[in-house]
């Protein structure tokens, strides 16, 4: 029997996970980000918001290496890399450009500081 389990771990924790697997096979990759949309009513209309994202998404030409959807939280896995890209062009999709202006700290600033 064999399972396959994908998690998303800080490199810091890798040690730890291959412990966990008790002597099974782990892959990894590094230079991975995880970016979510979050807020009520994502489970009302998912197909709208997910196609409205993966569109502005598509347009940097950003590869989804996995997603996930909730109730509140829509996330993609994708290259570390084009996390903060992938960051603007949601929150420019979504009319959050704006609002991050006026904000004393960005997202993007404190994605960097992560």
């Amino acid at each position: 029997r064999h399972a396959r389990l994908t998690l998303v771990v800080p490199e810091s924790d890798l040690d730890k996970v291959q412990a966990l697997a008790d002597g099974g096979d782990v892959a990894h990759e590094r230079g991975r980000a995880i970016v979510s949309l979050v807020g009520t009513g994502l489970d009302d209309t998912p197909s709208g918001v997910m196609g409205r994202a993966l569109e502005a998404l598509g347009e940097l030409g950003i590869e989804i290496e996995m997603s996930e959807t909730g109730a509140q939280r829509v996330s993609w896995v994708m290259a570390g890399d084009a996390a903060p890209a992938a960051v603007r062009k949601l929150h420019e999709a979504f009319g959050l450009a704006e609002a991050e202006a006026e904000a004393e700290t960005s997202p993007l600033e404190t994605l960097r500081s992560a």
